[in-house]
């Protein structure tokens, strides 16, 4: 429950932010990162070992992007975005999922086919749950706010780039944490 209210201000927010925003574009974008500290692993019964990190693995997002000022500041834009990280290690006698639904702000710098930035990224939910063999992992992780440095090659409406992100997840109720920090690469498209 507490998900779907932030995900309805953090809407609501977007598109109040660039209804009188010139330039504006719907965005949808695809990430894939590496790294953090290690939240769980485990051995298939044919001997091969999967491992889940925190900073790992799939993103997905949407949100829009807009010219900050563009009067004063035309080399100046905006990206508001919500999205799902996930990374999984699935058998046929059960599954483990790590996952968090981030809520990005960046502010980049352009020129011609380059964007350079940064900003803040917020992560709800973040949990590591487990289903079948793994029913009794179950670690919730309390929501966490983080930084971002992306560098885009942008080809018209498309870009690709790299990110950093710094960010540490703490256990819920616990001074237990883990680094998420992670490095990778992220595709987009613009409307």
């Amino acid at each position: 429950m507490k998900f779907q209210k932030a995900a309805f201000i953090t809407l609501a927010l977007l598109s109040a932010g660039t209804a009188q925003a010139r330039d504006a574009s719907l965005l949808f974008q695809f990430g894939l990162d590496v790294g953090g500290d290690q939240l769980f692993q485990a051995t298939y019964t044919n001997g091969d070992t999967v491992k889940i990190d925190a900073g790992d693995m799939f993103q997905i997002g949407m949100g829009t992007t807009f010219q900050t000022m563009p009067e004063h500041y035309p080399d100046l834009e905006t990206q508001l975005s919500v999205g799902y990280k996930f990374d999984a290690a699935n058998a046929t006698n059960g599954d483990i999922t790590w996952q968090r639904f981030p809520i990005e702000a960046l502010q980049f710098y352009t020129i011609p086919a380059w964007r350079f930035g940064g900003g803040l990224t917020y992560h709800l939910n973040p949990s590591l749950q487990g289903s079948g063999v793994a029913a009794g992992v179950d670690v919730n992780f309390d929501n966490t706010l983080g930084v971002i440095v992306e560098v885009d090659y942008v080809m018209g409406k498309a870009y690709i780039g790299g990110r950093i992100t710094r960010i540490d997840y703490t256990v819920s109720n616990t001074n237990v944490s883990a680094s998420g920090n992670s490095i990778g690469v992220t595709f987009g498209y613009r409307l």
